[in-house]
């Protein structure tokens, strides 16, 4: 294992990624967060991940214009009636277009525009990742793909949204088909935001909303295959009570932030690399 970290991966996991932020702010008191052999994202993660890959600091001012976005229910319309009659044949219960308007209004806030933008624009290698239920199997969007398009696919939560056609292959949610980074990406530090499997008793099932119940269902899946393909360079964030489908105002952001960074710096510690560290001095004001 070596250190600097090359290459970075960061899971999904709706509202959860705000940890990514935390854990990624602690890593960068101890080396550039420039990852010249690439930066991976999925679903949540592909977000923060073209932050990272345009070199936008994750400081108070991200948190600050982020918080109240990164919400599966700032991206998700109402539900209606009209709705539930459209999934069936549609396949998902809502268009993109919610998502669409609002992920490219919070990269404005940061002078960047993602429906021009092009991966290959990135001031770092990037790769975004989605299912593609056409060939079976993850695809890794880089090159000349239009960021929105990229995001619009690596997004696509199954059931919630309706799947995404590009180049003529069908996608959804980059996690259904690649639910850990550690199966393909070696030598790279993967950042995971960790799956709870609640059991849904027969007296809850009626009370539960449809998009909780759908996230269950798919966390199941995915919990127990993250298990099977974990890595050493493997870091798992959580924070009590923080879903995918929470409301971060209703949390001490300051505080989940902490949380995060200690996971990190613990996470350094516990595989050796801030002994390292003190041998070669601070590598991240260089």
């Amino acid at each position: 294992m070596s250190f600097p970290f090359r290459k970075l991966a960061l899971g999904g996991g709706g509202a959860k990624g705000v940890l990514h932020v935390g854990a990624l702010r602690e890593l960068s008191k101890y080396q550039s967060l420039y990852f010249p052999d690439g930066v991976y994202g999925s679903s949540i993660g592909s977000i923060i991940a073209v932050f990272v890959s345009f070199e936008i600091p994750m400081d108070n001012n991200f948190l600050n214009k982020t918080k109240n976005s990164i919400s599966i229910e700032k991206f998700v319309p109402k539900l209606t009636f009209e709705h539930i009659l459209t999934s069936i044949p549609e396949k998902g219960i809502f268009t993109m277009d919610v998502f669409q308007r609002e992920i490219i209004d919070i990269f404005r806030c940061f002078d960047l525009d993602i429906q021009t933008l092009k991966i290959r624009d990135a001031k770092m290698p990037l790769q975004i990742v989605a299912s593609n239920l056409t060939k079976g199997k993850p695809t890794f969007f880089k090159g000349d793909v239009s960021i929105i398009d990229a995001l619009r696919c690596s997004c696509c939560l199954p059931v919630v949204y309706r799947p995404q056609e590009l180049y003529g292959d069908i996608y959804i949610d980059g996690d259904a088909y690649l639910p850990y980074f550690g199966m393909v990406i070696e030598d790279g530090l993967v950042i995971s935001l960790k799956r709870k499997y609640q059991k849904i008793k027969s007296e809850d099932l009626k009370n539960i909303n449809l998009l909780s119940y759908i996230r269950q269902v798919y966390n199941t899946g995915i919990k127990t295959a993250i298990q099977l393909n974990k890595t050493k360079l493997t870091l798992e964030l959580e924070y009590p009570n923080l879903s995918a489908e929470s409301d971060l105002n209703n949390f001490d952001m300051n505080d989940v932030v902490k949380v995060s960074e200690e996971l990190m710096r613990r996470f350094l510690i516990s595989n050796g690399f801030l002994q390292e560290i003190s041998k070669v001095g601070d590598i991240g004001s260089t």
